[in-house]
């Protein structure tokens, strides 16, 4: 069993950055040392999430902006035991600024990547071997301190072992609060959709048939689920949808059911979904498709097809939808 880890933000501003104070420097001794207090008084670990503000109207990527990768290498300088206090992902993005400025290319190699993780286990492991004379000056004891480094270890090995929701679509891993939950109707009744299917799933092109032969059972299938669908950033830009609701949606689900849950949102209308569908193949391979209306297949997935959508009506009529 976990100790819930207590989220605190630790915001810095721009104007701190660039004109480095003996204010702003104690802002951070200050912060670091209410996170320890509240550890050690409540017995709760006590994480901050670093932010950056004031460079809004700035296009370039925060790790290319020498002033704050200057601001990085200092702080870790003057306060290695920040790192103990911080967040996963504060924590990946204040290395990641320590190497800067770099550009997009240069942060996105193997070789970067590879001194990238070397170096933040080195400041991770200091910031560990830091914190414990950082406690015991706050009036902590050794078998506290103990009792800390287990806390976080425990909280740390959970955290890795969930694994990431991936998106419907493409497969890829959904970051937290950056999915997007929609219908089987938003899906399958968009024409880039079946565009994306077609483009990077040969193997279910494979087995729709040359001339599309196959497709209406394809789509029948497809239409049938009355799940919902996770979808990542990339792949929103497909759909032409309320993303702003979209997003709740996800945030909410989250909430309720964990971020693997399914939401039902009731199955699509599969001949608006073939005839997304056709406009999709039609694109992809510059004829209309000439599915066989005698496939025996059809029936099967009508009939998989009909039981889901019967199901989907007794829900939406017992008011638990």
């Amino acid at each position: 069993m976990t100790t819930k880890t207590r989220l605190t933000m630790l915001p810095v501003e721009r104007k701190d950055i660039e004109n480095p104070s003996a204010a702003g420097r104690q802002y951070l001794e200050n912060a670091i040392a209410n996170l320890a207090r509240l550890w050690i008084t409540e017995g709760v670990p006590s994480k901050a999430e670093l932010t950056i503000s004031g460079y809004d109207d700035d296009p370039r990527e925060l790790y290319e902006i020498p002033e704050i990768c200057q601001w990085a290498k200092e702080t870790v300088k003057k306060f290695p035991v920040l790192l103990f206090f911080l967040k996963d992902t504060s924590i990946d993005r204040l290395v990641g600024w320590i190497f800067g400025p770099l550009s997009k290319q240069e942060i996105d190699s193997p070789e970067f990547l590879k001194k990238y993780e070397e170096t933040k286990i080195e400041y991770y492991t200091k910031a560990v071997a830091e914190s414990s004379e950082f406690f015991l000056n706050m009036g902590a004891d050794k078998t506290t301190i103990s009792k800390f480094y287990f806390q976080d270890m425990v909280d740390n090995t959970s955290q890795s072992s969930i694994p990431k929701p991936k998106c419907d679509i493409c497969s890829k891993e959904v970051e937290k609060d950056t999915g997007y939950i929609l219908s089987t109707s938003e899906v399958t009744g968009e024409k880039n959709y079946w565009k994306f299917v077609f483009l990077n799933y040969p193997k279910q092109v494979q087995a729709i048939g040359v001339d599309g032969k196959k497709l209406i059972s394809f789509v029948i299938e497809r239409s049938g689920d009355p799940g919902s669908w996770l979808v990542c950033e990339e792949c929103a830009s497909l759909f032409t949808v309320d993303k702003l609701k979209a997003r709740k949606l996800y945030i909410e689900q989250q909430k309720e059911n964990g971020s693997l849950a399914s939401r039902q949102l009731g199955p699509a209308e599969w001949k608006k979904s073939l005839t997304a569908a056709s406009e999709g193949w039609k694109s992809v391979f510059g004829n209309e498709p000439k599915p066989d209306r005698d496939d025996p297949s059809i029936p099967v997935a009508a009939t998989i097809y009909a039981t889901s959508k019967t199901k989907w009506n007794q829900i939406k009529t017992n008011g638990n939808s």
